[in-house]
């Protein structure tokens, strides 16, 4: 069992700082520079009442005077220093109750991307440096982010990485900065470095490629306007031949498409022919024909219905989007174009239900849920798949 406060050190081979590549060594330095910045309250005992999960070695550093078993012990002994610290509670271990681990560990990486790393999470870099963020083996903190303690948490952490995403990406989405921020940055969980190359199928390539063009390289919010997006789309898809438009692939590895991702193709301008393709069709200039299905337009669908918002997702408030059929138009082609079976959907969330990846109580939901479409009145049927929706977008980022 690790006891809080515990770290586990790893024996590696020494490397001096000349075998590593100089981005590398930027960033070491980099992060040396931000953990010196750092400036904790004037003592160890103002710092533990902000902090009350801080384990002693983490005290230590911070306070090399700090006597973790004179100092604590005599000062927990006080009855208001007990009564307010309440170790108990506080202290890690792997014996939490899971609403108690969801509160401590949230408090535990709130501080150390917020007070440690120095990651400020307004500013336009915080996303990139959350998902290349990579861990000390060494930090006082490093044994809260294994398996054992992230198993503790409300969110289904085996089955997340079944999906081949991270501890880290758990952490983000888990516990801090929250799945709130993640979607409104733009952060999918493949994203994160070191996820599964194997569990990344080509059409997950894709959506990531579509995010990061529209968010991370053209910079559009969640907020842009349906011409924003419909501008950023044109110009890749008619520009994205050009040998200038874009010159490197780095544009995708620095967002988490590695290189073995890219390979799959004889090149990433394949890919990148791919997305191009993709924004074809969600700007109506290319037309999209599902498998025993009847041919799809989006420019059709669209000009017959003018004042449906159709390019942010209907339950998360975010882009980039797919156009999702509830009623799936294979199985009923006649309500292809129905003004009533389309919607904006993100597409982490998009893909789960074409690939039916759901529970199967969220299955049986869905299945319902068309049933009940088809016997609900002209214009009540979007708002039958609501409470379904709203379950699978859990089920996505769980």
């Amino acid at each position: 069992m690790i006891k809080a406060g515990s770290s586990t050190r790893i024996k590696t081979k020494q490397r001096t700082l000349t075998e590593f590549p100089s981005c590398i060594i930027r960033r070491f330095n980099q992060s040396v520079i931000e953990r010196i910045q750092v400036t904790p309250p004037k003592d160890w005992k103002t710092f533990l009442l902000r902090n009350k999960w801080a384990p002693a070695r983490l005290i230590e550093r911070l306070y090399p005077d700090f006597n973790p078993r004179y100092d604590l012990a005599n000062w927990t002994k006080t009855p208001r220093v007990k009564q307010l610290l309440n170790r108990e509670y506080w202290a890690p271990s792997l014996k939490m109750e899971e609403v108690q681990a969801q509160e401590v560990l949230s408090a535990i990486f709130k501080y150390y991307f917020e007070e440690d790393l120095r990651i400020d999470f307004n500013s336009t870099d915080a996303a990139h440096q959350l998902i290349s963020h990579s861990w000390d083996r060494e930090h006082e903190l490093y044994a809260y982010t294994g398996s054992n303690y992230l198993a503790l948490t409300k969110g289904d952490h085996a089955g997340w990485r079944e999906k081949g995403y991270t501890n880290t990406s758990f952490i983000a989405y888990h516990l801090y900065p929250g799945m709130q921020w993640c979607i409104e940055r733009a952060l999918m969980p493949e994203m994160f470095y070191q996820s599964e190359n194997d569990k990344i199928d080509d059409k997950t390539v894709i959506s990531m490629m579509e995010v990061i063009w529209l968010r991370h390289v053209q910079g559009l919010s969640n907020q842009a306007t349906p011409e924003d997006i419909k501008n950023a789309k044109e110009e890749f898809w008619c520009r994205c031949e050009e040998r200038e438009f874009i010159r490197q692939k780095e544009h995708w590895t620095r967002w988490g498409i590695s290189t073995l991702l890219l390979k799959r193709k004889p090149g990433y301008r394949e890919w990148e022919k791919s997305l191009a393709d993709k924004f074809g069709i969600d700007l109506g200039l290319a037309e999209e024909t599902a498998e025993k299905g009847p041919r799809w337009n989006t420019r059709t669908y669209r000009e017959q219905n003018p004042k449906r918002c159709l390019d942010r997702c209907a339950y998360t408030n975010s882009i980039p989007v797919d156009l999702h059929h509830l009623l799936p138009r294979r199985d009923f082609p006649q309500f292809t174009y129905h003004p009533e079976n389309v919607v904006a959907l993100n597409p982490q969330v998009h893909s789960l239900i074409t690939r039916k990846k759901w529970s199967e109580k969220a299955g049986k939901n869905y299945e319902d849920a068309i049933r009940i479409w088809q016997e609900a009145p002209e214009g009540k049927r979007l708002q039958v798949f609501d409470n379904v929706m709203q379950e699978l977008v859990l089920e996505t980022f769980a």
